[in-house]
């Protein structure tokens, strides 16, 4: 005998072939506009409060690979009206042995240089406004075979939440 919760993924499955059938497409998430995706190698993945020369060739290097070169710009001037995804591979030398202590690097003190490298100021980018424009992180470690391998992948997608940047706007005195 069927249980409530089966007739009701029946009556689900129902629905979503109907839909399809009448040439609709099943409702997903909202497709996201990507604004950045690039890979940076070879680096080795910086941590936490990362001194001010490392940050800069980390700032360097991001900068290299947006291209065109102008597309930076374009990024920098819409920084006010956007929230953000950001999702960041750490590629990881796994080095040679067990022990390798690369591939212990937390999580949160990898991203903070990209975070910082990303953000307005004097180590910036400029391609968000500050921390609090990122509302969604996505971050993986692999690890990798070489040295040269190592680096990251960042993606840089919109993330729509129109009252959270009204309220971040009105926090720092921007305008869309």
């Amino acid at each position: 005998m069927p249980s409530a919760q089966d007739e009701t993924m029946e009556e689900e499955d129902e629905a979503l072939e109907g839909a399809e059938a009448d040439g609709e497409e099943a409702a997903g998430p909202p497709e996201k506009n990507t604004l950045l995706d690039i890979t940076v190698v070879p680096f080795e993945p910086l941590v936490g409060s990362a001194g001010s020369e490392k940050l800069a060739k980390l700032k360097k290097a991001i900068q290299e690979k947006i291209q065109p070169p102008g597309n930076l710009t374009v990024l920098k001037e819409e920084r006010y009206s956007r929230l953000v995804t950001l999702t960041v591979v750490f590629y990881i030398w796994k080095g040679p042995g067990k022990a390798n202590p690369r591939s212990a690097k937390e999580l949160g003190s990898l991203l903070r240089p990209v975070f910082d490298v990303l953000q307005t100021g004097d180590q910036g980018l400029g391609v968000v406004e500050k921390d609090s424009y990122v509302c969604e992180v996505y971050a993986t470690k692999e690890l990798v075979e070489s040295e040269k391998e190592e680096g990251y992948r960042i993606i840089m997608e919109e993330f729509e939440n129109e009252e959270m940047l009204g309220v971040l706007n009105a926090v720092y005195g921007k305008s869309t």
